[in-house]
């Protein structure tokens, strides 16, 4: 996909020019400070408040001076959760690994995995690594992608969770810390995990094949894997709703909104998002940070993402994003709608619920046109798994019957 321009409206903090970021990234180290978000287990469970902590990452050695100083805050995992439905249905992946020779002629560098796997069997990480290999072609970065996998009891009816393992403000905006890598141009974790996911141990009905042939009752992990990356790697924001138990969320009034984890500055995924009116939530003199106008519009049915690629490839409308009458933590805003992208559709990796026999070894082309307004480079010389070439999705229901 080649870049759009920004929508309409868009507001004008989203004029940073991510190219002049990575050339610069490329000659110095990292220079800002780093939100680390210790991330929790179970996207359900508010993590407790920690400490006060910051970390100075280093610019060239004539100017060492941190630009900003921000408090150590917990971070929360978003989930996948079953759906007690029969699908039956794949949507096959659209693009194959390429040959290193079609890899030199495409001028384009597949990002590279590096996986940590605590309690996966052998079948298990097969399945795991199927699902990385089809995000290595479709994102690139200039460092490797480091990931902890672990196997291990997650709460009922949970598939999967999985964020980031730190998050760094770049330009004004939070990003999750594989995404950091990628638009600063360089390893701003200095070798840390970029991304924390956990898959349910516990769960019993699981199919670990990477055929695609997972029967009525059993539930993808390929699947489950593919998606669960996807959060890792930047679908997600800062919105919340609180609950009104304390102020860990957002000021401790039940109902209010919020965004910025405290920090000031939005995810780089929140500047994109819109209500029904097309009004950007992280507009203030609409939308205080916080108030209760903010957690109603969160909780309206009607949130979008607008990003200009993730349009073009959602035939000229906003993608619809999950937004239940009640908050949902973990689940609400860091997903595409249920009912506006239903299984079996190109584009319904991103969703909250996966069902029995669905099969998803594809994220889709909105989700890849989310991905490349939020910052990633993208492969617009996607070769696809029947020999068709072409950087345009219009392309992209062809490609595969």
């Amino acid at each position: 996909m080649n870049s759009k321009p920004k929508p309409p409206g868009a507001p004008n903090t989203i004029t940073e020019d991510r190219s002049s970021m990575r050339k610069e990234g490329r000659a110095c180290a990292a220079r800002n400070k780093v939100i680390t978000l210790t991330i929790g287990l179970l996207a359900m469970l508010a993590t407790l408040p920690v400490a006060a902590q910051t970390r100075t990452v280093d610019s060239t050695a004539e100017r060492r001076t941190p630009i900003r100083e921000l408090q150590r805050l917990p971070g929360r995992t978003i989930v996948l959760r079953v759906k007690d439905t029969v699908e039956n249905t794949f949507v096959r992946p659209q693009v194959r690994i390429l040959t290193a020779e079609e890899r030199a002629a495409k001028a384009f560098t597949p990002a590279t995995f590096d996986i940590t796997y605590t309690g996966f069997s052998a079948q298990a990480q097969a399945a795991f690594q199927a699902a990385v290999d089809i995000w290595s072609q479709l994102i690139s970065s200039p460092a490797t992608i480091r990931v902890s996998a672990v196997w291990e009891p997650l709460g009922t009816g949970v598939l999967g969770s999985a964020g980031a393992n730190s998050y760094w403000i770049i330009g004004g905006s939070i990003y999750p810390d594989a995404l950091a890598d990628a638009v600063f141009g360089s390893d701003v974790g200095s070798g840390d995990f970029d991304i924390n996911a956990s898959f349910n141990s516990t769960f019993t009905d699981w199919y670990m094949g990477t055929d695609g042939a997972t029967p009525p009752g059993q539930y993808d992990l390929m699947s489950v894997v593919l998606h669960e990356l996807g959060h890792g790697l930047g679908f997600l924001g800062t919105m919340l709703v609180d609950d009104g138990t304390d102020t860990d969320e957002c000021d401790g009034i039940d109902g209010n909104g919020c965004w910025g984890w405290g920090s000031g500055s939005p995810g780089i995924y929140d500047r994109f998002t819109q209500d029904n009116s097309a009004v950007f939530l992280i507009n203030t003199g609409v939308y205080a940070n916080p108030s209760a106008a903010l957690g109603a519009a969160l909780t309206s049915t009607n949130v979008f993402f607008s990003g200009a690629n993730t349009v073009t490839a959602n035939g000229g409308m906003r993608a619809e994003l999950y937004a239940p009458g009640a908050w949902d933590q973990g689940s609400s805003y860091a997903h595409l709608d249920e009912d506006a992208f239903p299984a079996g559709t190109a584009s319904s990796l991103m969703t909250p619920f996966l069902g029995s026999a669905e099969v998803i070894h594809d994220p889709g082309p909105v989700t890849l046109g989310l991905f490349e307004d939020i910052g990633w480079e993208v492969n617009a010389g996607l070769i696809f798994t029947d020999g068709f070439e072409s950087g345009n999705t219009s392309a992209w229901s062809s490609a595969v019957p």
